[in-house]
């Protein structure tokens, strides 16, 4: 499902074939902006208490507290959206308001099988070797992992690998492209997978 603002800054090269957007839970975000405020104003009432500092600086820690708390409440709700837009000239994918975007050109196959990683939620990470791994809320069982030409990799965990990984296959195609998607069980090891992914795309492009 995609939005007003995806439709705008997400627009895609040639027709759209896929969009979705997920959003953390309020819990999280309310988590995130209160906790800080409670653990200083706690500390500072405590503080204040039991007279190790005077009411001035209890109530610094109260103020400190709400400031951390308004900074880390409107961080949280900018990054706590993540969307992803498949055209047939592109794959956007954004967490808050930045991400990659990958021409269809540039990528050699894609293929659903383990993430290789145990983090949840929202989150983008790089590894010493340049391949990237975007969270949406996904499960790293069955992550979306989009081999590129120049080597590297592309691994998404989203609520829909299924759907992304057939509009990214359909992107593909309609660029004269195709190759057979590869299926690789939960319990498969990365190397496996992606040996698996390289050896199915050298097929299709004999």
């Amino acid at each position: 499902m995609g939005d007003e603002y995806a439709r705008d800054a997400m627009p895609g090269i040639g027709q759209v074939l896929y969009r979705h957007k997920v959003t953390s839970p309020r819990w999280l975000m309310a988590l995130l902006a209160l906790l800080p405020a409670a653990t200083l104003g706690g500390l500072g009432a405590a503080l204040g208490l039991t007279g190790a500092v005077g009411t001035g600086e209890a109530l610094g820690l109260l103020a400190g507290g709400l400031g951390l708390a308004a900074l880390l409440g409107g961080l949280s709700v900018v990054f706590a959206s993540g969307r992803i837009a498949v055209s047939e000239g592109e794959l956007h994918v954004q967490i808050g308001l930045a991400g990659p975007r990958i021409p269809i050109a540039e990528i050699e196959s894609v293929s659903i099988g383990p993430s290789g990683g145990h983090k949840q939620g929202m989150g983008a990470s790089i590894d010493l070797a340049g391949n990237r791994y975007l969270r949406l809320w996904g499960s790293n069982e069955r992550a979306v992992r989009v081999v590129l030409r120049r080597g590297t990799r592309l691994v998404l965990t989203t609520k829909e690998p299924d759907a992304l990984a057939a509009a990214i296959e359909e992107a593909l195609r309609r660029q004269g492209r195709t190759q057979p998607q590869v299926r690789v069980e939960a319990g498969a090891s990365v190397a496996e997978a992606e040996s698996a992914s390289e050896t199915e795309a050298r097929r299709a492009r004999r």
